[in-house]
């Protein structure tokens, strides 16, 4: 029988059975049902994002360790402590990337933006901006 049927004549549908928890209270599965055209737009905006992802995730693979700081070179540049820079960091004052290896590296960019939110001089053409 039809399950469009079933549920029109007021038979209970065969997914649609009460789940007992253990408080005892009854509990039913809700269905919803969307249209073919609906639900392949949501996949295609799905593997849309995913794909997204995987770029950015490559971009960032692929940036030139000359556009990246180690967080000793950030300290020495910005005159403060390890302790500081993660404290930054862990705030989300300053960005940075994790590389495969495991070891965190800032963006120049990122360096160069927490020292204009912050205030600190410095000379933009020597840069290399």
């Amino acid at each position: 029988m039809d399950l469009v049927v079933r549920q029109r004549e007021g038979y209970p549908l065969p997914f649609s059975t009460p789940i007992h928890s253990t408080t005892k209270s009854k509990l039913l599965m809700e269905v919803l049902l969307i249209e073919k055209e609906t639900l392949d737009c949501i996949l295609d905006e799905h593997e849309l994002l995913c794909n997204m992802v995987i770029v950015l995730a490559n971009r960032l693979r692929r940036k030139e360790t000359a556009d990246m700081m180690t967080s000793a070179e950030v300290c020495d540049f910005l005159h403060i402590g390890s302790t500081t820079l993660q404290s930054l960091r862990n705030g989300g004052k300053i960005g940075y990337v994790r590389i495969d290896d495991g070891s965190i590296r800032y963006p120049v960019t990122e360096v160069i933006r927490y020292m204009e939110r912050n205030g600190i001089n410095y000379n933009r053409g020597a840069y290399g901006e």
